[in-house]
């Protein structure tokens, strides 16, 4: 944690893809782009993918 900074956004996109609860396939894409810019925008689509299910899920209760 001590090496996360706004210098080194690769590592803080790291970190915060390995707290990603997903499935394997979907993780290794994720860490397959070398493109920070494109990482993290693939990061905050899988957010917002599990946020509307957990909201739809939240309906159905």
């Amino acid at each position: 944690m001590s090496q996360v900074s706004y210098d080194r956004p690769g590592i803080l996109i790291d970190l915060i893809s390995s707290m990603l609860k997903t499935e394997g396939k979907e993780l290794q894409t994720l860490l397959e782009e070398f493109d920070l810019e494109h990482r993290f925008e693939k990061i905050i689509n899988y957010v917002k993918k599990r946020v509307r299910n957990l909201t739809i899920t939240n309906e159905n209760i």
